[in-house]
């Protein structure tokens, strides 16, 4: 067997090795979203994203992606360039099978075809490509640099990047001056340069591979040692040419949409690659005109199979079946890019070389971020490749140099006008800097405005739903979700998402009828529904839909039952609770869950039926501090109080509810003395107390009708921190008009800083009761203004 065979396998292998890495960090990222959004899931804060290293199919990811780099390097050694950079589009195929297979991704007959493409100019490349790799010594490869042939290459190249880099600034002078009236062929002519410029520079970093993976397969076979000026100026060279491909390709794809900026990078680095390896390494010297009409023929086939897989603009939603190659940005990252500001940019540095080290410090750190964005170290997810094989990364960056052009407009590409949807600042806000969204998003939007060229998944979904900020743009969002076909997907993830917003905005008529499309609801999103029903004041709602859940038969879960007996609390359902209480018996959740007992003890008490509550209580295998406290506070509203210390006493573990609770049972009682007492007491074993506490504690100075307790309570709650808020403050003002002290409070009112209606009432009942009516009319009025809705109380 060749060295060229054993060379083209391991770099076979490398490709699909790298691919299947990258797909794999996608994957962790995407399961690293879908973890935050459980966790966020009923909560109204965004909770850190837990890192990405903890997540196993990351990890085994980066192990690939890094295998695959390590056999690409080390299959340069044995052989040739020209072959080598044009196997490296196998990466497409290895893709589409990892779609198909692994994510079942739909497979079209164009994306069959492109595949055939692909593989036939391969085959062709493979058959009369290059099939000699000799090792060179370092006096060898320093000669060739020297080579006519190769320096005429060089100037070659330079003009060439020269003049596509005159033509790309040029455009890019247009689009800052005239906006986006410019004429349609720069439409191809802005991405054609740039993608060029990027292939001629970005190529060369596969020269160097293989020059180091030459020398250190001679350092293996022979005396030579790598410690030399060579060997470090090769990878000096290499680094720096990867690290501009690296840049250029990231800014790329947040400049440009997928369908141009994706082939045209392939092409452009592929065919630079190929003749910078022809004319450096001589390698045209084999090629008679068979074999090069052949190669030529390999290469226009795979340049057009990879053009066929561009991604199809007239067709919306996830219709691609390319996951890491064709996927395009999600969100912008310009805060961590270290971006200079405006006002830097424009304001000149005070000398040359603090100006020209500004700019290398700048380029250093940008380079850093977008290497350690494309192997998956960012926090945002993105889809790395490698250096060596065409690295299509699709990452969250929207550029690095800090020129005055607006990025939004994408040289006329991408067009981002929301000025004819009826939306308020935040939901432009929301939407604009969002590319997931470059175009209308919903129904509302204009009929005329040009379809999205962008695929929209449920991942950008998600996203956008994590930056929501009010039910306006929830519905946008969902409208987009509904156009794309992604409303009925069968990950329902994106679905509760929908439904966690609407019930934190009190929408639950919406959430119902999101709720109601759903074909097949998972028990997960059966307990969402009626857990937002539930601490909604719609619990009747909430019984309705559990019954209709197990009607449908959809069986109950240990999540579901907490949610339903709260439900029967708020309705006062006890027979309804006890019939919850039997199926939990009979599924085998009551015995095992403890919170399931705790909250159906707590609904037998508030439904007055203290009977079995107690029974609940004295079968309970395990209790907890809230199973003995819930015991406690229903004795407490039963009126057995006596039974209640008793169980205070008897609790093994107390926290701060269970000696609330009990004083709290004392003042309700009559028994303020006892209450203080117990406060003494639960100084004494250093429990701090709670708002609650002292609530209480100030209507058991109501009853003793002493200020002097009552002041020293306030005095206490200022130096432990208490912050005067609506529920204390309120406390006092009733403490220190019942005792007598109106000034203190109408002192304690004027402090607040927030008001409810309760502390208009308390304040306005205290002036009328000590005789001041005009200044109880005049509050009055300045309740009205505040736009608080007096109620009976208040009259």
């Amino acid at each position: 067997m060749g060295e060229w065979i054993i060379g083209a396998f391991i770099n076979l292998f490398g490709s699909i090795a790298i691919n299947f890495g990258t797909n794999l960090l996608k994957l962790g990222h995407t399961e690293r979203e879908r973890h935050s959004m459980l966790e966020n899931d009923g909560t109204n804060g965004k909770l850190p994203l837990k890192p990405i290293i903890h997540f196993q199919t990351w990890r085994v990811g980066i192990l690939f992606f890094f295998l695959g780099n390590c056999l690409n390097f080390i299959s340069f050694g044995y052989a040739a360039q020209s072959l080598l950079a044009a196997l490296g589009s196998i990466q497409f195929v290895s893709n589409i099978a990892f779609a198909y297979f692994v994510l079942n991704k739909m497979v079209t007959v164009k994306v069959l075809v492109a595949t055939a493409f692909i593989v036939l100019g391969n085959i062709f490349l493979v058959a009369f490509g290059n099939h000699q790799s000799p090792v060179y010594t370092p006096e060898q490869l320093a000669e060739k640099f020297s080579n006519i042939m190769f320096l005429t290459y060089c100037l070659i190249l330079i003009l060439v990047v020269a003049i596509h880099h005159s033509v790309y600034r040029r455009g890019e002078l247009l689009v800052a001056v005239s906006g986006q009236g410019l004429r349609p062929y720069w439409n191809m002519l802005l991405p054609f340069s740039y993608a060029v410029v990027s292939g001629a520079v970005g190529s060369c970093s596969v020269l160097f591979a293989k020059s180091l993976s030459n020398l250190l397969r001679l350092a293996m076979s022979s005396n030579y040692h790598l410690h030399s000026w060579f060997t470090y100026s090769m990878l000096l060279l290499f680094l720096s040419t990867a690290g501009f491909w690296m840049t250029r390709l990231n800014e790329g794809l947040a400049l440009f949409d997928a369908i141009l900026i994706v082939p045209m990078f392939q092409i452009a680095w592929t065919f630079f690659s190929i003749c910078t390896g022809f004319v450096y390494f001589q390698e045209y010297q084999v090629f008679d005109a068979l074999r090069t009409t052949m190669f030529i023929m390999g290469m226009m086939s795979v340049f057009i199979g990879i053009s066929l897989l561009a991604p199809d603009e007239s067709k919306g939603g996830d219709n691609t079946s390319l996951v890491s190659v064709m996927s395009s940005s999600s969100t912008t990252e310009m805060d961590r890019l270290v971006a200079p500001s405006e006002d830097a940019q424009n304001k000149p540095p005070r000398l040359f070389s603090e100006g020209i080290l500004t700019k290398i410090t700048d380029m250093i750190s940008k380079v850093k971020a977008a290497c350690s964005v494309s192997v998956g170290f960012g926090e945002d997810s993105i889809n790395a490749s490698a250096v060596l094989v065409m690295p299509m990364v699709s990452s969250k960056i929207t550029g690095f140099r800090g020129n005055g052009i607006d990025r939004a407009k994408n040289f006329s590409l991408k067009n981002s006008s929301w000025t004819k949807i009826s939306m308020d600042e935040d939901d432009v806000k929301l939407l604009n800097t969002s590319s997931v969204l470059p175009h209308c998003c919903c129904c509302y939007c204009c009929p005329s405005r040009p379809k999205p060229i962008q695929k929209f998944t449920c991942q950008d979904a998600l996203i956008l739903l994590q930056k929501c900020a009010n039910f306006n743009q929830l519905k946008l969002i969902h409208a987009k979700i509904i156009r794309q076909g992604l409303s009925h997907s069968h990950d329902q993830l994106l679905v509760r998402n929908l439904l966690r917003l609407c019930s934190s905005y009190a929408q639950l008529d919406y959430a119902t009828h999101v709720f109601h499309q759903i074909k097949q609801p998972s028990s997960f999103t059966w307990n969402l529904m009626i857990r937002s029903l539930a601490t909604n004041a719609k619990s009747k709602q909430a019984l309705l839909l559990y019954n209709s859940m197990l009607s449908q038969g959809y069986p109950p879960d240990k999540f579901t039952f907490p949610f339903v007996v709260k439900a029967c609390i708020a309705s006062f359902a006890n027979h309804k609770g006890k019939e919850v209480h039997g199926l939990a018996i009979k599924t085998g959740f009551y015995a095992r869950d403890l919170f399931v007992q705790n909250t159906l003890m707590d609904l037998y008490f508030k439904c007055g039926d203290a009977d079995s509550g107690r029974m609940v209580f004295d079968k309970m295998r395990v209790r907890n501090v809230v199973s003995w406290t819930t015991m406690l506070t229903g004795l407490v509203a039963c009126g057995d109080l006596d039974a209640a210390r008793w169980v205070f006493d008897q609790m093994p573990t107390r926290n701060v509810v269970s000696w609330s609770a009990m004083v709290n049972a004392y003042v309700t009682n009559q028994q303020p003395q006892e209450a203080f007492q117990l406060f003494h007491r639960m100084q004494i074993d250093n429990v701090r107390p709670n708002e609650f506490t002292l609530v209480s504690l100030l209507k058991a100075c109501t009853h003793l009708d002493s200020l002097e307790l009552g002041t020293w309570i306030h005095d206490f709650a200022i130096n432990a921190g208490f912050q005067l808020g609506v529920f204390l403050g309120t406390a006092l003002i009733d403490m220190y008009s019942k005792c007598g002290s109106l000034e203190y409070a109408r002192l304690v009112f004027d402090k607040m800083q927030v008001r409810n209606l309760a502390t208009w009432n308390s304040m306005i009942t205290s002036l009328g009761v000590h005789g001041y009516g005009e200044e109880a009319l005049a509050l009055f009025a300045q309740m009205e203004m505040a736009n608080v809705q007096p109620d009976a109380i208040t009259f």
